[in-house]
């Protein structure tokens, strides 16, 4: 009896003695977490709530992102509409600029035509005193005068007209359009030249006529 109680005893014993060389053997539960984290990389979440904060610290970079994107495209949308108005103003100025020289050209040649008229008109008269004997020579120097300018300002029109293809190519409206208006005043100053000795020659002529009015009564 006592012999069988020793063995069990002794079984008990080593039974005991391998559950605590087992337990020994075995990390603490902490010191195992712990080995597992070592092994992640720094910064990757370990826990729901860093999982949270990394997802919405991710969601929040993407959202700024698409923000910076949408806010270049709507400052390259304003800045093509912004060029594109400002094409337009000029392309608008620049047809405005084209009429108003277009309507220059016809006011100024209708005028050179209607003295070219009447400079033919005293020719004529000048013509006749002149086949009669009469003293035509003011009139005819004053006439002459008179073509010259009419002749210079006809050739500056022409060359206005030329410029109109310069214009609707023009990067500078304006530049051009300051120009313009110096060679408008030239061919004006010119056309008021001719008029004035028009007027004269005219005036000239009608003396030579009372003149020899006179001296038909005179005679009779």
């Amino acid at each position: 009896m006592y012999k069988t109680a020793g063995f069990i005893l002794v079984a008990f014993l080593l039974s005991l003695f391998s559950g605590i060389a087992s337990a020994q053997a075995l990390p603490a539960l902490p010191d195992v977490q712990k080995e597992i984290d070592s092994t992640r990389p720094k910064g990757t979440a370990t826990s729901p709530a860093d999982l949270k904060r990394v997802t919405s610290k991710d969601k929040l970079d993407d959202a700024k992102k698409k923000a910076e994107e949408r806010r270049e495209e709507l400052k390259d949308k304003a800045n093509t509409k912004r060029e594109e108005v400002k094409k337009r103003v000029a392309e608008k100025k620049r047809d405005s600029v084209k009429r108003l020289v277009s309507k220059t050209i016809e006011r100024l040649t209708s005028a050179v035509e209607k003295m070219e008229k009447l400079a033919s008109r005293l020719q004529e008269h000048i013509n006749k005193f002149e086949e009669k004997g009469a003293d035509t020579s003011y009139a005819q120097a004053q006439l002459d005068g008179a073509i010259v300018k009419l002749v210079e300002a006809k050739g500056a029109i022409s060359a206005l007209q030329g410029t109109q293809d310069e214009l609707v190519s023009s990067e500078d409206p304006k530049t051009y359009f300051a120009g313009l208006k110096e060679e408008i005043k030239k061919i004006k100053d010119a056309l008021v030249e001719a008029h004035r000795l028009l007027g004269s020659s005219m005036g000239e002529i009608k003396g030579l006529s009372s003149v020899r009015k006179e001296t038909k009564n005179g005679t009779e």
